[in-house]
């Protein structure tokens, strides 16, 4: 028997399953061959619309923060390490971001739920593999309990024997696939038996193509995979899958706490259809659209320093500038004799143009990503001078997005006219008049 990963790398969850470094289940596919399965979960959540999920997940951290001043603390401890941006700072700074936000959402109460609905989950398992006397239990959870009980009853649903927590695998897809449905059922009017998934959720309408998903993927497997206790997997079993209904699944929906359960049928084939395009997706993610760097002639770099090398020949006296030319209407504004107006353009342009060069010499992926990011209608600084105010902008929130995609260190703070030396001031009038020079007033 063939092996396709070290054997010194196979640990076991909390359930008890084999798995891989990355958290997939570790099962042998039909040539032998020990390999990671994607989870079936994992697949049906490809193509979520998680909007609702971060405002969620934002409101439940920000009551933890709240209620918790050590996780306050140690917020402001991160914020003020890092500069107080500390989320761009590295990856350190971000794994230690994203650990501090779930643990302040589990304080606001985002871990609440989910406890509850892995406890009904374990709890109505036990009642379905005959398990009748459970003592301890608050009234709260009975009233769950019951409610699900007669929420079968009433649908006509019954659990197949020996049918509980079942897990599968499915073969020959473009990447191995397995999960653990929690029911094959049979229900009245329905003439094979069907994949049944317990939801405890409070709110299940963002999730309906999820669970489609989920469940044709279930119901498509190719057998059932029954794990051994030898980590190479020797010892492992497949059985054949039952007939089962492919076109209906059934959802049981308990939400925790409401003592109350619902029965929803789930469209299998319409499930399947959004498998397979979850696997397409996942199959473009994997590939490298990057085809090659641009020649070196149009790096921001080079353009730039042959722009310096331009501009840095005009004659210079030493203090005052007389222009050559007389100024139009379409001229810049130089102000009305204090200074603080003078045209900013300039300033601002070196100051972007830096942070280009930043870019350009921080990695290859960092530039390309620069260069698919420019927009189309705005020319390269180093290619024009005739920028907006509106440009500069634009350029401005583009070099943002960039640096925060690839944890680019800010540089230099953004220029203002308070900022500007005397000097800098002539030179700023420089560039505006070209044809000027400095000369020595009595």
């Amino acid at each position: 028997m063939s092996q396709s990963i070290n054997l010194s790398t196979i640990g076991t969850g909390d359930d008890g399953i084999r798995r891989d470094q990355w958290g997939r289940m570790l099962a042998l596919t039909p040539e032998g061959r020990l390999e990671g399965h994607t989870r079936v979960t994992t697949i049906a959540k490809t193509t979520d619309n998680e909007a609702a999920i971060a405002p969620w997940k934002a409101m439940m951290a920000l009551g933890g923060v709240l209620q918790r001043p050590g996780l306050r603390a140690r917020a402001e401890a991160l914020v003020a390490a890092h500069g107080g941006r500390p989320w761009y700072a590295g990856e350190a700074a971000k794994k230690a971001c994203k650990a501090l936000v779930e643990e302040c959402a589990d304080a606001g109460g985002a871990a609440d739920r989910r406890q509850q609905g892995d406890a009904l989950h374990a709890l109505t398992a036990q009642l379905d593999r005959g398990v009748t006397s459970m003592p301890g239990l608050t009234p709260e959870t009975e009233a769950d309990l019951t409610a699900y009980v007669n929420g079968l009853v009433a649908g006509g649903v019954v659990i197949v024997p020996g049918m509980v927590e079942v897990t599968v695998v499915l073969d020959g897809l473009a990447e191995p696939v397995a999960g653990s449905f929690d029911r094959l059922v049979t229900m009245l009017g329905r003439p094979l038996p069907m994949i049944a998934d317990l939801k405890t959720g409070a709110e299940l309408s963002y999730s309906w193509p999820s669970f489609a998903v989920q469940l044709a993927g279930y119901s498509r497997a190719t057998a059932i995979y029954r794990q051994g206790r030898a980590l190479d997997g020797s010892e492992d079993e497949r059985a054949p899958m039952p007939a089962v209904d492919q076109e209906v699944g059934l959802v049981i929906w308990l939400p925790a706490g409401e003592a109350r359960c619902e029965l929803h049928l789930v469209d299998l084939t319409a499930g399947w259809a959004g498998f397979e395009l979850s696997l397409a997706v996942r199959a473009w993610r994997r590939r490298k659209p990057h085809l090659d760097s641009l020649p070196q002639s149009t790096s921001a770099s080079t353009d730039s320093t042959r722009a310096a090398s331009e501009t840095s020949t005009a004659p210079i006296a030493t203090s005052s500038v007389v222009t050559s030319e007389p100024a139009t209407s379409s001229s810049p504004s130089i102000g009305s004799g204090n200074g603080s107006s003078v045209d900013m353009t300039a300033t601002i342009r070196d100051w972007l143009q830096a942070r280009i060069d930043a870019i350009g010499a921080h990695s290859p992926e960092a530039r390309d990503d620069l260069v698919r990011s420019w927009p189309l209608d705005i020319e390269p600084l180093a290619r024009s001078e005739r920028h907006t105010s509106h440009d500069l902008s634009v350029i401005e929130r583009v070099l943002d997005d960039v640096e925060a995609r690839h944890s680019i260190p800010f540089g230099p703070t953004k220029p203002s006219d308070e900022q500007l030396t005397p000097e800098d001031r002539i030179e700023r009038l420089l560039h505006v008049f070209p044809h000027s020079t400095k000369e020595q007033q009595p």
